[in-house]
């Protein structure tokens, strides 16, 4: 049974498509070569499906062959090519946008954030008292 296919930030910005989860899987893991079967596996299409976009890809020249492995052909990003640098780009600017917002949330005081203070008469420590049972 396939797993509820998920979206990260660049098809968020550019477009909830099986092809953007594509590329957008392509560009996390840009630094290694891949096996559809495994892309298809791992954003959970169908191995046609992938073998489909590889295709197109393969025609605007953003993904190349690299070597055979086992029988199985591997293919990597063409990095060389400026429609995949711009890709790479954009991909490194959705990411900065989500570490952006994570730190922005985190800076904001939460509502279910509780916040504890000791509370003193003297020398006397209220909270303590108060968790001995109000002594």
């Amino acid at each position: 049974m396939k797993e509820k296919m998920e979206f990260g930030a660049f098809c968020e910005v550019y477009g909830k498509s099986l092809r953007n989860r594509f590329l957008e899987y392509l560009l996390e893991m840009r630094d290694l070569d891949f096996a559809v079967t495994d892309v298809a596996e791992d954003i959970g299409i169908s191995k046609p499906k992938a073998y489909d976009i590889l295709k197109n890809l393969e025609k605007e020249n953003i993904v190349k062959k690299t070597r055979v492995v086992g029988g199985t052909q591997l293919y990597s990003l063409n990095k060389e090519d400026k429609k995949v640098k711009l890709l790479m780009k954009n991909f490194k600017e959705c990411l900065d946008m989500v570490v952006e917002e994570y730190e922005e949330k985190q800076q904001k005081p939460s509502r279910e954030r509780i916040i504890e203070a000791n509370v003193y008469i003297g020398d006397a420590c209220v909270n303590d008292l108060l968790a001995e049972g109000g002594r």
